[in-house]
């Protein structure tokens, strides 16, 4: 009496230890390995390294990773008080990298006693000194003593009777919004209705579940700290926009591939009428995934969104495979299992091979994302491949029933073949309709607006769009940018740009900047001020005695000149006192270079400013990307023709 097989065959246990290696591996790294929005990996290289680094920058800084919480309802008091409790209350979560508002009184004097321990010339240009210059100056002085900042400028006149000081701190206050006001330490708007407060998270602007959060934290805690119940807010900032990405993300994943799947088991449960090939078949999909998912862990340590939607929808790919197999087996099943895979294995892995060979191209993409595109995908081709040819042959069922529908299409695919074999010129209709679709792609019309991409709510671009019109009149996405290979050289051209940019402002071709180039100063700019300075002191004692001044009573200021505790005032020290947490996201770092940004608004004429500002690259966002993204597109598509080569050797070298 035979008997029966075995369930466990060598090769089933095989198979089974494989796909367990596999699955734990992935099971370890998943948790592990972080799912990236960030918009960094897919900005393009510029034709300006420079702009492209910048970009970069500016994406994964703290500035674009801090959303505007835009308190109203209520009365002023209720706004102020809800606005500090959040920021307090914010301010000891652990995922909160800092909440802030407006500059508080203790930061004022913290910023005085910054302002103590260096000369006053520190903050004041060189043209600050001449004679006209001064006697302006002094006389600002005598008009601002009977007016609402009399009691500030009493305190700090005798030690800095120019305002360098509060002209530093007009100049922070403006950064915070174009038409603001402070009270308490916390930013208004001129009419008061409106209170602002700045929270930004521990993490990138592009990290969903980090900005997600953050965002149920400020729901929550507003909700337990608002003073009355008619108080609520409004939202600003990129963390929307990745949290309503990722979820549109994850939708399309979840949908296409649910939508697939039951395609594929639909399919395959008419077509080939096994319960077990039904499941079977699914296993290099499985298999694939993982393994793209394991090899960009140990490649690149994290993936992005982007890349799991582009190299699953090729997932699909691995199927074909599976389909192939079942096909064939399906027709002879008394071939066997393996046999039948030993002799479709060339066509599978001429397959997959062309299939990866039409990804080289986009590994030299110019952006780079698209590396971990191809890594990717062509992992997920792979590992499908090899799932289908390992995995599945051992698993086949041993008694299979040949199927009706396959040798029903067979039939009608030899009968098709005999009709067209008779009529010696339909070869002609591919080539015809080869060259129709060549018409219609001389009529193609290319976008290169990534907007076109976003498929956002438009209830949330129109509250973004109310939140920073209340803040600021900035136009987003321009700025004048200095950078270079070391802080000093960056400082010297930050100097220059803003002479620059303040020539521009007074001609009217911009309206306004914000003027880092005020509070950071070289080395070499401060000793040239500190020195004039001292040689300009009698001109100063005449301009305040013809004012009516007593200059004995500013005496600490000439002390302040010949004896000051610090002489020079680095980048490092700004970024250490109030100031930095203003000051730090407009001073990335780019590489091994340093940088200023310095935000634009109004501008009239990009071309003119340009000109006008040579020291400093002027750089739009909408435009730049644009521009970037048709060079982008133009490389990708001479990289399809690129990759379409490859598959043609491929088939020619096999064929």
């Amino acid at each position: 009496m035979a008997r029966p097989p075995r369930f466990l065959t060598k090769g089933r246990l095989r198979t089974l230890l494989l796909f367990a290696v596999v699955t734990v591996a992935w099971a370890v790294a998943l948790p592990r390995m972080r799912v990236d929005m960030s918009i960094a990996h897919f900005l393009p290289e510029t034709q300006d390294p420079r702009l492209a680094g910048i970009l970069r920058a500016l994406a994964e800084s703290d500035m674009a990773s801090t959303t505007v919480v835009d308190i109203e309802g209520g009365d002023e008091d209720g706004r102020v008080a809800t606005a500090r409790a959040l920021m307090e209350k914010l301010g000891t979560l652990g995922d909160t990298k800092e909440a802030r508002s407006g500059f508080a009184e203790s930061e004022e004097r913290a910023l005085f006693d910054f302002f103590a321990q260096y000369p006053p010339s520190a903050f004041l240009p060189t043209a600050a000194f001449d004679g006209p210059a001064l006697a302006e100056r002094v006389l600002a002085l005598k008009t601002e003593l009977g007016g609402p900042m009399g009691p500030v400028v009493r305190l700090t006149a005798p030690r800095d009777p120019l305002g360098a000081s509060l002209g530093v701190l007009q100049t922070l206050r403006r950064e915070q919004g174009g038409a603001t006001i402070s009270r308490n330490g916390v930013l208004l708007t001129e009419d008061g209705a409106h209170a602002f407060v700045f929270v930004t998270p521990r993490g990138n602007a592009f990290d969903a579940d980090v900005q997600r959060r953050s965002l149920a934290e400020v729901t929550r805690v507003f909700e337990e700290v608002k003073a009355t119940k008619d108080l609520h807010f409004e939202l600003s900032g990129v963390s929307r926009y990745t949290i309503h990405s990722e979820e549109h993300i994850r939708g399309d994943i979840s949908r296409i591939g649910t939508v697939s799947t039951l395609g594929i088991l639909v399919l395959f449960g008419v077509m080939f009428r096994s319960p077990r090939m039904l499941l079977l078949g699914l296993v290099p999909i499985f298999f694939g995934s993982m393994v793209a998912t394991l090899g960009c862990y140990l490649i690149f340590g994290r993936v992005h969104g982007l890349t799991i939607a582009f190299g699953t929808s090729l997932l699909g790919v691995g199927i074909d495979y599976a389909e192939h197999y079942y096909a064939h087996f399906a027709l002879e099943p008394e071939v066997g299992a393996l046999p039948m895979m030993k002799r479709v294995w060339p066509g599978l892995y001429m397959g997959a091979l062309t299939t990866v060979a039409g990804l080289i191209g986009l590994a030299w993409a110019d952006f780079p994302g698209a590396l971990q595109m191809a890594v990717f995908s062509a992992l997920a081709v792979l590992g499908a491949l090899v799932g289908t040819r390992l995995l599945m042959p051992p698993w086949m069922p041993v008694s299979y029933t040949r199927p009706p529908l396959p040798a029903k299409l067979e039939c009608t695919a030899e009968r098709l073949l005999a009709v067209l074999s008779r009529y010696r010129r339909w070869p002609w209709l591919p080539v015809a309709l080869t060259l129709l679709t060549g018409f219609g792609l001389l009529r193609l019309r290319f976008s290169d607006d990534m907007n076109a991409l976003l498929d956002m709510d438009p209830a949330i671009i129109a509250e973004d769009v109310r939140v920073r019109d209340r803040l600021t009149h900035a136009d987003p996405g321009r700025f004048a940018v200095v950078i270079a290979a070391d802080e000093e050289r960056a400082l010297a051209d930050l100097s220059l740009a803003h002479d620059e940019l303040v020539g521009a402002e007074k001609e009217g071709i911009v309206g306004h900047f914000i003027p880092l180039g005020a509070i950071l100063r070289s080395a070499r700019a401060q000793g040239d001020s500190l020195a004039l300075a001292k040689s300009r002191l009698p001109d100063l004692r005449a301009a305040l005695a013809k004012q009516g001044f007593h200059t004995e009573l500013f005496a600490p200021y000439e002390s302040a000149l010949e004896h000051p505790e610090k002489t020079v005032v680095t980048l490092e020290d700004v970024l250490r006192s109030p100031m930095g947490k203003l000051v730090r996201p407009l001073a990335p770092h780019v590489g091994s270079q340093q940088a200023f940004v310095m935000p634009l608004t109004e501008v009239h004429s990009l071309t003119e400013l340009r000109r006008r500002v040579p020291h400093a690259l002027i750089v739009d966002e909408t435009t730049l990307l644009a521009d970037t993204y048709g060079h982008v597109r133009g490389r990708v598509m001479s990289l399809i023709v690129l990759g379409l080569v490859f598959v043609f050797g491929l088939l020619y070298a096999r064929y």
